[in-house]
């Protein structure tokens, strides 16, 4: 039992180092989200076996990170994360990499948690088209984008989405007041 303790207050630990160390930089969502998908990929259970191995290097471990699992795309992981999994390595720590980012994940979620919008529909819609809207909305405002879904009959039909000061609005009401915009326009000239 102290075994399983100690495994999770050592991820605690690495998770809020990488907190720290992420949230100073402008890609921080980005780095959480790659930070996951790589512990989940060296969590795999053959990978798994291969980290806890008595019988390979240190070396041949550090060397299997750098030109198998960080260079598949070279340049793409920030050098926090590359950092990260050499020294959790490097400590013979990879056990706790899933936890690791299960803690990152957490602080990066209430660290983002101001960005919220708002979705407005001009009439209820279908959850498969909400979802798809706020999955739309979540890859230009990033994973950790909170939307609240509205109805707003105004629009006569189409949707509006609402992050802060940014607007997407893709409503019917917005497209006649543009051409009305337009019309008036062409009329004085």
């Amino acid at each position: 039992m102290s075994d399983v303790l100690s495994r999770d207050t050592v991820a605690r630990c690495y998770g809020n180092a990488l907190f720290d160390v992420m949230s100073a930089s402008e890609s921080f969502a980005d780095d959480v989200r790659d930070f996951v998908y790589l512990a989940d990929l060296v969590s795999i259970a053959e990978m798994k076996a291969f980290w806890s191995s008595p019988w390979e290097s240190l070396e041949r471990k550090q060397r299997f990170l750098r030109e198998v699992v960080l260079s598949e795309v070279v340049g793409y992981f920030s050098e926090a994360i590359c950092n990260a999994l050499e020294v959790m390595l490097a400590e013979q720590r990879m056990d706790i990499v899933l936890g690791a980012a299960k803690v990152l994940q957490d602080l990066a979620r209430s660290h983002l948690q101001e960005l919220k919008g708002v979705v407005v529909f001009a009439e209820p819609q279908p959850q498969e088209f909400v979802m798809a809207v706020k999955k739309g909305a979540q890859l230009i405002f990033g994973d950790f984008l909170e939307l609240v879904e509205r109805v707003d009959p105004e629009l006569i039909a189409g949707f509006e989405v609402r992050v802060g000061n940014l607007r997407y609005d893709a409503s019917l009401a917005n497209h006649v007041a543009h051409l009305k915009s337009y019309l008036a326009a062409q009329q004085e000239y």
